[in-house]
């Protein structure tokens, strides 16, 4: 693909996204990675084995410093039930990603890819926030570029749980 027609496709989604288009896919039954990962906390976090949300953000995404708060919650209201990791993408700081986490007080995972490793296991992503629900049995049920609706991530980690 040439330079000029790569930068016309970011830029048409950079603009369906700042104009408040979401994509959203269910999935598809596609495979999640394997991966595991080092959290800024010093654990180490591994995917399968149960619902867990993978998103991938920047501190300097405005959607994704909206979204944290709300992903606290949903933590917090899951009782354990879901896993959340939070991707710090390549570009991020890491002094900057610690006083985020820290001045909002996340309590669910975060972890820096400053090599771009996890972003590229995931499809090679660019976006924020883009994220990712996989079921139990390492399925991915719904992929989300832009904001992710936390309802249906609440009513599909239910269904998980249900049966």
């Amino acid at each position: 693909m040439k330079l000029r027609d790569r930068a016309i496709a970011v830029c048409i989604a950079a603009l369906a996204i700042a104009g408040g288009g979401v994509w959203w896919w269910d999935g598809g039954g596609a495979t999640a990675p394997e991966f595991r990962v080092a959290t800024i906390g010093g654990a180490t976090v591994a995917g399968g084995g149960a619902p867990t949300l993978v998103t991938f953000w920047a501190t300097d995404c405005i959607t994704c410093r909206h979204e944290a708060p709300h992903l606290a919650q949903l933590h917090r209201d899951s009782g354990g039930r879901l896993r959340i990791i939070a991707v710090a993408m390549p570009h991020d700081d890491e002094a900057a990603v610690r006083e985020f986490v820290r001045s909002r007080e996340l309590p669910y995972h975060v972890a820096m890819d400053s090599a771009g490793r996890l972003a590229r296991l995931f499809g090679d992503v660019r976006l924020t926030p883009t994220t990712f629900l996989i079921a139990p049995d390492n399925r991915i049920v719904l992929h989300t570029i832009g904001a992710v609706d936390l309802g249906k991530v609440r009513a599909l980690v239910d269904k998980m749980h249900a049966g």
